[in-house]
């Protein structure tokens, strides 16, 4: 999935007599914010009267950059139109001596201080990657925008919903009966032509009874009906669903960007389509089964659901029967995820505001006979971490987590600066 295109203003807050040597710089941010579909637009403000061009800025905007050049004397009243903004806030400081660039940005930040969300960057104008910190801040607000602006549908029977309300996210609620209903009316031939679509052609193993595989091929093009009709981009689904774990009809919506939960923990929601919202890749929902302390290696399991793309080589994906002991039956994946640095995040409700969790490692893919230590038919995550499982057991509160492909703690440090959240790197 493309980025794409992120708008931002950019106020340059300088004296007028700063702007000819400040404006050298516009190319050179410009061209390093194109190249991540950041398009900036600039505008000057260099007397108290200029203020007012914040008031023009809407606050549809994911954030704002500021670059601050002299010794600014009204960034008193700069502070109090951002606060009225409410908008994620990039105080960017050009590390060059005739700009005289970071008294002033130190002062708006101390201004700024625990009333807005904001982070404080030192950048080398003649060093591009210095910009790069700028750029993933707009792209953690973005994705932060994103979240908060979801329609997600809540199916019956999925109570635990007092996240999504204090988020004020859009909710929408499906009956079962309408979900059965769409079931009903999707023919035999359209459920054996999905199957051949998303099974058959990517060769996928059938280990388990075909007309288990259609059924949830047939729920997943139901739940696509309504996601479609509604607008929605998330599913929140009691499991068992219609008398059946939904394993496969989710891993089919995930690998098509919807995020979904069927763990009844919105927590987990929200960590998996912040992931997604940031890194534009499928996320993997699971717990941690067993640790190795000497090796730092952890195991992380899903009860069925995963995306396929995450797996090494899909012919080596296998849809099983769930186990008997399991709370229903269904069909499951199985499979351990390709090699990659990675990213784990947690996001636990506290009665004053988030704690996020985050750690770091490179997952790895196994011979299917380690599989077999555990629960064969469910996906697998094998992970090296790069500090101690250890802490990151002592500090979970329980052993759900997500992860991503990919290095995205930067993205969630600058998170936790916008909303104030408690942060704990591992």
């Amino acid at each position: 999935m493309s980025a794409r295109e992120i708008v931002i203003p950019v106020l340059v807050i300088a004296e007028s007599h700063l702007l000819p040597r400040v404006r050298k710089f516009y190319a050179k941010l410009s061209e390093a914010f194109t190249k991540r579909n950041i398009k900036p637009t600039f505008i000057e403000i260099t007397t108290i009267n200029d203020i007012n061009k914040i008031d023009n800025i809407n606050k549809e905007y994911s954030c704002i950059v500021i670059l601050t050049c002299g010794l600014v004397k009204f960034l008193q009243h700069i502070a109090e139109k951002l606060l009225k903004l409410r908008v994620p806030t990039a105080l960017v400081a050009l590390l060059s001596p005739s700009l005289i660039s970071v008294p002033s940005a130190m002062q708006l930040s101390s201004i700024l201080k625990d009333r807005l969300g904001h982070v404080l960057f030192l950048v080398d104008p003649e060093d591009e990657r210095s910009i790069i910190g700028i750029t993933s801040f707009i792209r953690t607000a973005d994705a932060l925008k994103d979240l908060l602006s979801s329609n997600v549908g809540v199916i019956e029977g999925y109570s635990n919903i007092g996240l999504l309300k204090s988020l004020n996210m859009k909710i929408k609620y499906i009956s079962k009966e309408n979900l059965r209903d769409k079931m009903e009316s999707i023919s035999d031939d359209l459920v054996k032509k999905y199957f051949r679509a998303y099974i058959e052609s990517r060769l996928l193993q059938v280990r388990t009874d075909m007309k288990d595989v259609h059924h949830q091929i047939r729920l997943y093009v139901a739940l696509r009906r309504i996601i479609d009709e509604e607008n929605l981009n998330a599913v929140l689904t009691p499991c068992p669903l219609l008398g059946t774990t939904p394993c496969l009809a989710l891993s089919l919506l995930e690998e098509e960007g919807i995020i979904t939960e069927c763990l009844g923990s919105p927590s987990l929601f929200i960590g998996s389509l912040l992931l997604r919202s940031i890194s534009r890749k499928p996320t993997f929902t699971g717990f941690i089964s067993t640790i190795e302390l000497h090796d730092r290696v952890i195991r992380i399991l899903s009860c069925g659901k995963a995306p396929v793309s995450m797996a090494i080589d899909p012919r080596d994906v296998e849809l099983s029967p769930q186990p008997n002991t399991w709370i229903a039956p269904g069909v499951t994946l199985s499979f351990s995820t390709k090699r990659a640095r990675s990213t784990i995040l947690r996001i636990v409700q506290k009665e004053d505001g988030l704690k996020i969790i985050v750690a770091s490692g490179e997952t790895f893919p196994v011979m299917k006979n380690l599989l077999k230590e555990d629960i064969p038919v469910w996906p697998h995550v094998f992970m090296k971490m790069d500090s101690s499982p250890l802490k990151l057991i002592e500090t979970l509160e329980d052993p759900f987590i997500n992860v991503t492909l990919g290095d995205y703690r930067r993205f969630i440090m600058y998170l936790a600066r916008i909303i104030n959240a408690e942060l704990i790197m591992i």
